[in-house]
């Protein structure tokens, strides 16, 4: 009986989950076709009453901006609540830290090409992307990525003692999307994914003692 009442509640937990879940979706949604339509209306309310229609793109920015920021911080929660029932915390949000940082790309893309009708604003609006994304991709994309694949492929685990970097000798004691932190005794190392990933990973076993 015990069991039972146990599947019973899981159950329980998985649709109240999964109703959360199409809510938020269903959110997302609504704000995708409240944004078409504000920036329908937008247009239509400038040629209806004679306002100058350059003023029109940055309008459009700001409703791109206010709405597609939030599309992007719900979509990647989405993600994430989906991406944790089949893997670690740890996983889910190195998921949800690469979906924001692809949604917020997309979204200053769609940012610059409002501004396609004035090439200055396009030019700083596309340098400003170069430069955000490119950083992001280098410095946060990159680190995350090979953190994902090293809780996914878990080579090590807390508790082990491994030697990371030909030089780091200690014993693991968190792991994390962004680093694996090793403690030797004396120090603790964080040592960041991308460098584990291409770098050889010794994992030293413990001598039995003999009976």
């Amino acid at each position: 009986m015990v069991d039972v009442h146990l599947n019973v509640d899981e159950i329980n937990d998985y649709i109240k989950a999964a109703s959360k879940r199409t809510v938020d979706i269903i959110i997302v949604v609504a704000l995708v076709i409240i944004l078409s339509f504000m920036m329908a209306s937008t247009t239509w309310f400038f040629t209806e009453y004679g306002i100058p229609l350059d003023y029109i793109p940055y309008v459009h920015a700001a409703e791109i901006f206010i709405f597609g920021s939030l599309i992007v911080e719900k979509t990647s929660a989405i993600i994430m609540k989906t991406v944790l029932i089949v893997a670690g915390m740890a996983v889910a949000k190195g998921v949800k830290t690469i979906t924001r940082i692809v949604g917020y790309g997309v979204l200053i893309s769609l940012l610059a090409s409002v501004f396609k009708a004035d090439p200055a604003a396009a030019l700083a609006m596309g340098g400003f992307m170069a430069v955000v994304v490119g950083y992001a991709t280098q410095q946060v994309l990159g680190n995350a990525v090979a953190g994902v694949f090293l809780v996914m492929s878990r080579p090590f685990k807390i508790g082990d003692k491994v030697k990371l970097l030909g030089k780091y000798e200690g014993t693991v004691s968190e792991i994390t999307v962004m680093f694996t932190i090793i403690d030797s005794g004396e120090r603790r190392v964080l040592i960041p994914s991308t460098k584990i990933i291409g770098d050889v990973i010794e994992v030293i076993k413990e001598e039995k003692a003999s009976s």
